[in-house]
């Protein structure tokens, strides 16, 4: 009985810690995610007010994706040394005090600084967002649940950014990097509750050179892929596309031989994991070049205001926040398989849907559509990151969440880009659009037929 007795004591203040831990990464997500749809809204007013051309509002934006997308390995690494939650609430509550900075910024140039300052920091955020639950639960429904809390906050970006933004702005641009600090006050306060849970990495040596290749490689691929719809950078593109191929393999050929890697390239032996990174890279491709080009299709075509085009998203982000349970019961009672069926063909109905609302160019079956496929993407990837914080080694958590995070921010930077050229290169958007989401249509069916052999 005595046992049993303190078994209960430390379930009840495991269960505390957990709550806080849950909540602290799911507002993580929401933050990180949300600041691109927020300067996405906000950039014609501060184009307003701090003047540039189109050159400089371009890097407004890619100043804080091209930082994010380079240093997620280097995160990973770093959450596994120092423990998820330090590393959480270090960069947490940096990212509030640089978003309290922005409103002060006194030209473009300065608001790129800050933007790649905080998509540095927003790199060490998510990661540890991620490994922060794997570190404090067990397997079990208890992550599961957690980790529905944590796609939550992904999915509820998509409309409170563009809500938000609109709102914002009407009074004034800075207030939409501003929003941000009350939130990142919030994730420090919750990870009060949260114990330190170290790995003793036993005095391991840090893989510097690994850790600049991978770095180094990141960012030429992303930068390649940002600059590639640009025609005059065309040439530069092509270079630091083909520079970010070659250096990322040489990171991975180091990283197979290294006695203590910085990256657990095992990741990618194993089929249950090496589904769930490439799953993650197709949806969000899919995704973030679906939503990048709708909005073009309502503000630039149908002449909808940045708020009004917003509320086209409102729907999709309860619809994910649906997913998001439906995907943790599933799971729970079901196991992993159903769930990813299910929902990967939930997903590809809605990008279906999508391509003949497009077609109709239909406010209202945009909407719907993309709330079909933001369902089913919201029940598929709590369960792809269950896969990866299951399949980790102990001790290597934040480095499988650095993994699984960058395929999907490179997915997503390539399907913006990749959707762009097709809008830029055919007569009308419609045959642009449809050519693109042929391609995620292929990549999505291949992923949901792989879905059916997970175990």
């Amino acid at each position: 009985m005595r046992f049993a007795y303190a078994g209960v004591r430390r379930s009840a203040a495991h269960e505390g810690a957990g709550a806080s831990a849950s909540y602290a990464a799911s507002l993580s997500m929401l933050i990180v995610c949300m600041s691109v749809f927020v300067a996405n809204i906000a950039l014609p007013s501060i184009a307003a007010d701090l003047g540039g051309g189109m050159v400089i509002q371009q890097w407004v934006i890619s100043g804080y994706t091209l930082p994010f997308a380079a240093l997620l390995i280097a995160s990973g690494s770093v959450s596994d040394r120092i423990g998820a939650k330090r590393m959480l609430v270090s960069a947490s509550l940096a990212y509030g005090l640089v978003s309290a900075a922005c409103p002060f910024a006194p030209s473009m140039e300065a608001l790129v600084a800050l933007q790649v300052a905080l998509g540095s920091l927003g790199a060490f955020m998510l990661p540890s967002s991620m490994s922060l639950i794997g570190e404090t639960y067990p397997a079990g429904p208890q992550k599961s649940k957690a980790l529905m809390l944590w796609g939550i906050g992904g999915s509820s970006a998509s409309a409170v950014g563009p809500l938000a933004g609109g709102a914002l702005v009407q009074v004034h641009w800075g207030l939409a990097f501003v929003v941000n600090v009350p939130f990142c006050i919030a994730i420090a306060l919750l990870c009060a509750n949260v114990p330190n849970r170290t790995v003793s990495q036993g005095g391991k040596p840090w893989d510097m050179a690994g850790l600049a290749l991978g770095t180094a490689g990141l960012a030429a691929l992303v930068g390649g892929i940002i600059l590639l719809g640009d025609a005059p950078s065309g040439a530069f593109a092509v270079f630091l596309l083909a520079f970010g191929c070659a250096v990322l393999a040489l990171f991975a050929w180091r990283e197979k031989r290294f006695a203590h890697p910085v990256f657990p390239m095992g990741l990618f032996c194993k089929g249950g994991t090496r589904t769930a990174l490439l799953a993650g890279f197709a949806m969000i491709f899919a995704w973030n070049g679906s939503v990048f080009a709708c909005t073009l299709l309502l503000q630039g075509e149908l002449g909808f205001s940045p708020l009004e085009s917003g509320f086209a998203f409102a729907p999709a982000a309860l619809a994910c926040m649906l997913g998001n349970v439906v995907g943790e019961k599933l799971v729970n009672r079901k196991g992993i398989t159903i769930p990813l069926v299910f929902g990967g063909a939930v997903l590809l109905a809605g990008y279906v849907a999508l391509a003949l609302g497009f077609c109709r160019q239909s406010f209202a079956a945009i909407a719907l559509a993309l709330s079909l496929a933001g369902m089913g993407g919201a029940v598929v990837t709590p369960v792809l990151a269950l896969m990866i914080l299951t399949q980790s080694e102990r001790g290597a958590s934040g480095a499988a969440s650095a993994a699984f995070n960058a395929m999907r921010q490179v997915g997503g930077t390539v399907g913006v880009a990749v959707y762009g050229m097709a809008l830029s290169v055919t007569a009308s958007p419609v045959g642009g659009f449809l050519g693109a989401s042929f391609v995620s249509l292929l990549m999505l069916s291949a992923m949901v037929i792989s879905f059916a052999r997970v175990r």
